[in-house]
Protein backbone atom coordinates (compact mmCIF):
# COMPACT_ATOMS: atom_id res chain seq x y z
CA UNK A 1 0.00 0.00 0.00
CA UNK A 2 1.47 3.11 -0.97
CA UNK A 3 1.97 5.91 2.19
CA UNK A 4 1.33 3.20 4.80
CA UNK A 5 1.42 -0.06 5.93
CA UNK A 6 -1.53 -1.72 6.34
CA UNK A 7 -0.89 -2.11 10.08
CA UNK A 8 -0.02 1.35 10.32
CA UNK A 9 -3.55 2.65 8.31
CA UNK A 10 -5.40 0.15 10.99
CA UNK A 11 -4.09 1.71 13.81
CA UNK A 12 -4.82 5.73 12.10
CA UNK A 13 -8.63 4.47 11.67
CA UNK A 14 -9.06 3.02 15.10
CA UNK A 15 -7.65 6.58 16.69
CA UNK A 16 -10.57 7.98 14.04
CA UNK A 17 -13.08 5.55 15.12
CA UNK A 18 -12.47 3.49 17.85
CA UNK A 19 -15.85 1.16 16.44
CA UNK A 20 -14.73 0.93 13.58
CA UNK A 21 -14.80 -2.64 12.39
CA UNK A 22 -11.81 -4.19 10.24
CA UNK A 23 -10.66 -6.93 8.63
CA UNK A 24 -7.49 -7.12 7.71
CA UNK A 25 -6.21 -8.70 4.25
CA UNK A 26 -3.21 -9.53 3.11
CA UNK A 27 -0.31 -11.95 1.60
CA UNK A 28 1.62 -12.26 4.83
CA UNK A 29 0.55 -15.46 6.53
CA UNK A 30 3.29 -14.81 9.74
CA UNK A 31 0.90 -15.19 13.34
CA UNK A 32 3.04 -12.25 14.79
CA UNK A 33 2.09 -9.96 12.08
CA UNK A 34 -2.17 -11.53 12.60
CA UNK A 35 -1.19 -11.40 16.29
CA UNK A 36 -0.72 -7.58 16.12
CA UNK A 37 -3.49 -6.78 14.00
CA UNK A 38 -5.83 -8.11 15.66
CA UNK A 39 -4.46 -6.74 19.31
CA UNK A 40 -3.84 -3.40 17.59
CA UNK A 41 -8.24 -3.71 16.59
CA UNK A 42 -8.87 -6.08 13.39
CA UNK A 43 -11.75 -8.35 14.27
CA UNK A 44 -10.18 -10.40 11.93
CA UNK A 45 -7.40 -11.64 9.38
CA UNK A 46 -7.79 -13.15 5.40
CA UNK A 47 -5.29 -14.09 3.93
CA UNK A 48 -4.28 -13.48 0.43
CA UNK A 49 -5.73 -15.10 -2.28
CA UNK A 50 -8.40 -14.66 -0.42
CA UNK A 51 -11.13 -17.06 -0.73
CA UNK A 52 -14.91 -15.99 -0.61
CA UNK A 53 -16.07 -18.49 2.28
CA UNK A 54 -13.28 -17.58 4.43
CA UNK A 55 -14.31 -13.86 3.23
CA UNK A 56 -17.54 -14.49 4.47
CA UNK A 57 -16.97 -16.07 7.60
CA UNK A 58 -15.02 -12.80 8.41
CA UNK A 59 -17.71 -10.52 7.62
CA UNK A 60 -20.64 -12.70 8.96
CA UNK A 61 -18.10 -12.42 12.35
CA UNK A 62 -17.90 -8.64 11.86
CA UNK A 63 -21.49 -7.70 11.06
CA UNK A 64 -23.51 -10.66 12.41
CA UNK A 65 -25.86 -13.48 10.71
CA UNK A 66 -27.92 -10.94 8.19
CA UNK A 67 -24.97 -11.36 5.42
CA UNK A 68 -25.62 -15.24 5.00
CA UNK A 69 -28.78 -15.08 3.16
CA UNK A 70 -27.52 -12.60 0.76
CA UNK A 71 -23.60 -14.26 0.11
CA UNK A 72 -25.43 -17.55 -0.61
CA UNK A 73 -27.44 -15.66 -3.16
CA UNK A 74 -24.28 -13.71 -4.59
CA UNK A 75 -22.63 -17.10 -4.93
CA UNK A 76 -25.22 -18.94 -6.44
CA UNK A 77 -25.20 -16.10 -8.92
CA UNK A 78 -21.36 -16.45 -9.33
CA UNK A 79 -21.34 -19.66 -10.24
CA UNK A 80 -24.38 -19.44 -12.87
CA UNK A 81 -23.49 -16.25 -14.72
CA UNK A 82 -19.53 -16.60 -15.22
CA UNK A 83 -17.76 -18.87 -12.70
CA UNK A 84 -13.99 -18.04 -12.75
CA UNK A 85 -14.96 -14.33 -13.79
CA UNK A 86 -16.41 -12.87 -11.14
CA UNK A 87 -15.09 -10.56 -8.13
CA UNK A 88 -16.55 -10.06 -4.94
CA UNK A 89 -16.48 -6.77 -3.19
CA UNK A 90 -17.78 -4.98 -0.05
CA UNK A 91 -19.35 -1.75 -0.74
CA UNK A 92 -20.45 0.45 1.81
CA UNK A 93 -24.50 1.93 1.05
CA UNK A 94 -25.98 5.32 2.15
CA UNK A 95 -26.42 4.10 5.75
CA UNK A 96 -23.21 3.16 6.41
CA UNK A 97 -23.89 -0.78 5.93
CA UNK A 98 -21.87 -3.32 4.36
CA UNK A 99 -23.16 -4.80 0.84
CA UNK A 100 -21.78 -7.51 -0.79
CA UNK A 101 -21.38 -6.36 -4.56
CA UNK A 102 -20.55 -9.03 -7.40
CA UNK A 103 -18.43 -7.86 -10.44
CA UNK A 104 -18.49 -9.98 -13.50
Amino acid sequence: MPGMDGLTALKEIKKIDSNAKIIMCSSVNKAVVIVEAIKAGAKDFVIKPVEPKRLFLAINKVTGNYTTHIFKKLMSLRRAVKPDGCKLYIDRGKKYRSRLKLIC
